[in-house]
């Protein structure tokens, strides 16, 4: 009886023993994320990549998140250093009794000036000075600003108002809006700005005193809600699409990018923030690919049938992408593609950096590029020194075998009769 008890316990030791052995291992404990936002998405910043997304593309209202497309349009006409006056006509643009800095008719500032006050603060008298200056009118820089969604393919997008302001159709989605300001940040100035975590503008030719501006967004300013990551932020509210807030952020050399809508009130909207930016931490690890591992692509310029150019479409420095902490990082691959192999233009000739996981399509990034002149052999060209040195050898010839060549035709002229 003892016997079979023994045996019946081995049984059972090695079965047990025979199950821990196959538990799967995890290299990284999953970590959940717990969100008020019923819409947030959180990206890699480099490569665009997905980390995390609830209902990202639903739709709603964005209010002075607006604002930054009209920013951006604004920069592409408008040097920052350029000298902006209020005249009356703008002035009478927009609602004096909410979202102002005050500024005067005949009050002059720089349009950096403008744009900070419009990100920073979601001033609607500094913007409406850019779209002045920019577009002639606010109408002219609505224009734009749908150009420009359309050119980024923002499919969620729609502005019809500079200031997206109340009851206006400024709409998008967590996914459009972290497409849009991903594609932003490319531009130097408006990264300075949207990393502010405050402004001052100097005094003007009305204002004798500075007018220093905090960003309305707390996570970059000091205090409770103080995130020492965040590297740049805008906060925005209606009524209508409740809190939006858009922040980046650098941990771990890791570049992050969330988006959170329709939040109750900014203390969960910070909240939400900072556990997204926690997520991607814990759940991702950088990889990096290797520039030498991208062959370059190049395509050929011709002006006509001469070929003149070569644009060469290359990865310029090593690049970190974020994959799953237990992913087998030896399956990602990075290509260059192109749209076009022969152009009439260098610029023309761009392309696409595409990461790939398992073959699939995870994150994509520009790349970057170099013209290579083609070297033209000169065209011949005759001076008078060429001239008499081909006339001097002419002769020397002639006088040297002159005597031989006339021997030569002789014999090989039929017999006068």
């Amino acid at each position: 009886m003892i016997k079979k008890h023994l045996i019946a316990i081995l049984i059972v030791l090695l079965m047990l023993a025979q199950s821990a052995f196959f538990l799967p291992v995890h290299t990284k404990a999953e970590t959940s994320v717990s969100l008020n936002a019923p819409s947030a998405i959180l990206i890699d910043l480099k490569s665009g990549q997905t980390l995390y997304e609830r209902q990202s593309t639903d739709v709603s209202n964005i209010a002075s998140i607006a604002k930054l497309m009209g920013v951006y349009v604004a920069l592409e006409k408008l040097d920052p250093s350029e000298a902006l006056t209020m005249d009356q006509a703008t002035f009478d643009t927009y609602d004096h009794q909410s979202s102002v800095l005050w500024i005067n008719v005949n009050e002059t500032l720089s349009a950096q000036d403008a744009m900070a006050a419009s990100m920073l603060q979601s001033s609607n008298d500094t913007m409406a000075m850019l779209a002045t200056a920019a577009y002639e009118n606010g109408e002219g820089m609505v224009n734009a600003m749908m150009a420009k969604a359309q050119e980024w393919e923002l499919s969620q997008t729609s502005f019809d108002s500079i200031f997206g302001a109340a009851n206006s159709q400024c709409v998008s989605s967590a996914q459009d809006i972290a497409k849009m300001v991903r594609q932003m940040l490319k531009n130097d100035t408006f990264k300075e700005l949207f990393g502010a975590s405050s402004y001052t503008i100097k005094p003007t030719n009305v204002q004798s005193q500075e007018r220093i501006l905090a960003n309305d967004a707390q996570v970059l300013r000091s205090g409770s809600f103080y995130n020492e990551y965040v590297t740049g932020a805008k906060l925005a509210y209606s009524e209508e699409g409740g809190v939006v807030l858009v922040a980046t952020a650098h941990r771990d050399n890791m570049d992050l990018l969330a988006v959170v809508m329709k939040e109750p009130d900014e203390q969960a909207a910070y909240a939400d923030v900072d556990a997204l930016f926690a997520y991607g931490v814990a759940e991702y690890q950088s990889v990096t690919i290797s520039k030498s591992d991208v062959e370059p692509v190049t395509i050929k310029v011709y002006d006509g049938k001469t070929h003149i150019e070569d644009v060469q479409l290359y990865l310029a420095n090593d690049l970190n992408i974020l994959l799953k902490g237990d992913m087998d990082t030896s399956l990602i691959e990075a290509s260059i593609t192109s749209d076009v192999e022969r152009v009439t233009n260098a610029d023309q000739a761009t392309g696409t950096i595409t990461i790939s996981l398992h073959g699939e399509p995870i994150g994509s990034v520009e790349a970057d590029r170099k013209v290579i002149p083609i070297q033209q052999e000169a065209p011949l060209q005759l001076t008078p020194r060429s001239i008499f040195e081909y006339a001097s050898v002419a002769v020397l010839i002639l006088v040297l075998f002159g005597p031989t060549l006339r021997k030569l035709f002789g014999a090989l002229m039929p017999p006068v009769e």
